[in-house]
């Protein structure tokens, strides 16, 4: 693993913030460029990428100070500042995110299907290549593992996730541009996408935490918080996909 890089003997880049940065660049490049091409308000779409930025990092930090560790930070309350020691959550930073961006659009007036499915792919994408700061981190390790393909006698958890979420974003690429001719309306409705994405995500992250060991906090009935999301994920896409079905017919 490779967690610094070391520029000198006393300076050095933390591989995990590098990574995240640099991918949260090329994410915001691609979300001009959808926006553009879409035809939707590029201003309000930087101040959505501004907003999800914010609200995912406060979303993924608190996440993991109280439910991950909450005792540690009672005992030293400044640890909490010092979030480049590591701590956050993704799936906190999601819902913060998500959230965040709802209640900017709700202020603006806007309806929040066609902003959802313009993000769907950023977020695979940012998901997909941002499991590699993981990676390089050493975080978010798996189990032991005796196959070839093994790190350091290890699964590389991060990496399934990232194929699966990289191939996932390959899938909705294709449909996207096939949108008109679908013939499923739960598809071809604003806001389709982004809840096939969170079903297809949720089935990936869950087979992911079966390869791993890492300490994730409190495990309800032997079950990681993440795989309960996921579940609760799996059951939001279903129910959405359906309503807007329903919606779209009514």
């Amino acid at each position: 693993m490779y967690p610094v890089i070391h520029l000198t003997d006393s300076i050095f880049l933390p591989t995990y913030l590098l990574v995240v940065s640099l991918v949260y660049c090329l994410s915001l490049a691609w979300v001009l460029k959808r926006a553009t091409r879409l035809k939707m308000d590029r201003i309000l779409t930087l101040d959505i990428a501004l907003t999800t930025m914010i609200g995912g990092f406060a979303g993924a930090r608190l996440f993991h100070i109280l439910y991950e560790e909450p005792h540690h930070y009672i005992k030293a309350p400044l640890e909490v500042l010092k979030f480049w020691n590591g701590g956050v959550v993704f799936y906190g930073g999601a819902i913060g995110a998500v959230l965040s961006s709802l209640v900017l659009l709700k202020i603006h007036g806007e309806q929040f299907g066609p902003w959802l499915d313009l993000y769907t792919p950023i977020g695979a994408f940012g998901y997909g290549l941002g499991r590699f700061a993981c990676l390089l981190n050493g975080c978010c390790y798996g189990s032991h593992c005796d196959l070839p393909w093994s790190l350091g006698g290890r699964h590389p958890a991060p990496l399934y996730a990232s194929l699966w979420e990289l191939s996932v974003l390959a899938g909705i690429v294709v449909l996207e541009r096939k949108r008109s001719d679908l013939s499923f309306k739960g598809l071809t409705q604003p806001g389709g996408f982004f809840f096939l994405w969170i079903g297809l995500h949720a089935i990936g992250r869950t087979l992911m935490e079966i390869f791993r060991a890492d300490d994730r906090g409190p495990q309800p009935l032997g079950i990681s918080i993440s795989t309960w999301i996921s579940m609760g994920l799996i059951i939001t896409s279903v129910v959405g996909i359906s309503k807007i079905a329903q919606k779209s017919q009514s």
